[in-house]
């Protein structure tokens, strides 16, 4: 079934419930370069739906040093604090695109995203998708974004829609 564009509250809803079971970050996991084990000490055992605003500020200025798991804990938080943040958004929507990088950081970063559900990528892209059809400002970079990584999910439907 061919559905038109999600509004806002409708791209949230996806994000949090394809993201509802994102794993959270245990007492000893790796979470990237640049930080120490201290740095994330806050946020080990806590929900993504916890993290404070000013937290995901922080960690929107540094998801280059963020990998694997802790993608998948941070990326739902930060995906819906980018719908109403600009700040947020501009790093997040970059980040989206890893085309944008060199090798070896365009490796790690779709390494990252290869720990997604075929959920969790259906709700970036509609994130992405929902960027570009209704924010100008970022349109051009989520465009570039969804064709570099995001535009090929299989063809499946995310979980709850039907053909």
């Amino acid at each position: 079934m061919q559905r038109g564009p999600l509004d806002r509250n409708e791209v949230a809803g996806l994000i949090r419930a394809e993201f509802a079971e994102a794993p959270r970050l245990g007492p000893t996991e790796e979470v990237g370069w640049e930080f120490s084990d201290e740095d994330f000490d806050e946020f080990r055992g806590r929900d993504w739906r916890e993290i404070e605003h000013e937290q995901l500020r922080h960690m929107a200025n540094n998801l280059l040093w963020v990998h694997r798991r802790a993608i998948r804990y941070f990326m739902p938080a930060l995906l819906l604090a980018a719908l109403d943040d600009t700040d947020i958004r501009n790093m997040v929507v970059w980040y989206l695109d890893p085309d944008r990088y060199s090798e070896k950081v365009r490796s790690e970063i779709r390494a990252n995203f290869q720990t997604f559900s075929l959920g969790e990528r259906w709700a970036v892209r509609a994130f992405l998708e929902h960027i570009r059809d209704n924010m100008a400002s970022r349109q051009e970079d989520a465009q570039s974004a969804l064709a570099h990584y995001w535009h090929d999910l299989g063809g499946l439907e995310p979980r709850g829609e039907t053909g």
